[in-house]
């Protein structure tokens, strides 16, 4: 029996408990440097400030998942023993985690382009835009 089948219950808990856990941080997030919330007077550039909040939120959990695949892969490298299968396995789990990460970047700057067009701001490289 596996590590992983035998505390598949224990996994399953934890990861429960922590979606509750990033629910209430995520909406602190979301709704970070949003001043409208309380007046309800929002702008075309708050709800730009929503949607690039979101972005960076999912970016975080993307790039920790990213991160995990890499360890993983490097794990599957170091534990092969010289099979030339499980090198070529934990290489291919390596690059496409690199892959990975390199799209989200890509499409986040793609996203953040577009936001400082629509918005007509320019991006000084903080996740925040200057409303006027």
């Amino acid at each position: 029996m596996s590590w992983f089948k035998k505390h598949r219950n224990y996994i399953i808990i934890l990861l429960v408990f922590n979606l509750f856990f990033w629910a209430k941080q995520s909406k602190a997030q979301i709704l970070a440097g949003v001043p409208c919330i309380s007046s309800g007077n929002c702008t075309l550039c708050n709800m730009l400030q929503v949607v690039i909040n979101i972005g960076t939120f999912i970016q975080g959990i993307v790039g920790s998942i990213c991160l995990l695949f890499f360890v993983y892969g490097g794990f599957v490298w170091l534990t092969s023993g010289g099979a030339q299968e499980k090198v070529k396995k934990g290489r291919e789990i390596i690059t496409n985690s690199i892959i990975g990460m390199l799209i989200v970047l890509l499409a986040y700057f793609i996203v953040m382009t577009i936001i400082n067009v629509v918005s007509g701001t320019t991006w000084d490289w903080s996740t925040y835009i200057k409303c006027s």
